[in-house]
């Protein structure tokens, strides 16, 4: 995950940060399942598009529990460290 990612949402024009994300995902996140469908993926030079439907259930912190699925594209770039991904966009 590169230092400048951002998770954002095709409906809504705010954007969560790496470090917001990775704290909630790692401490207030309880994650039951999740499945995903082979990727979609557009490799043009240094930048890679990857489309999938991501499917998963879990619950976030006191709050009832949730099955939700969404499809996503994931923005990859490639540097001298290899692949990271620096975005992430929900489609819904």
């Amino acid at each position: 995950m590169a230092p400048d990612f951002t998770l954002a949402s095709a409906e809504d024009t705010a954007t969560v940060a790496r470090a917001p994300w990775m704290e909630n995902l790692l401490t207030r996140l309880r994650v039951d399942s999740i499945r995903v469908s082979p990727a979609r993926v557009t490799v043009r030079g240094d930048t890679a598009l990857a489309s999938l439907m991501f499917v998963w259930a879990g619950q976030f912190m006191q709050t009832p529990p949730f099955r939700d699925s969404t499809e996503l594209t994931d923005t990859w770039i490639r540097s001298s460290d290899g692949w990271r991904v620096q975005r992430r966009v929900l489609l819904h």
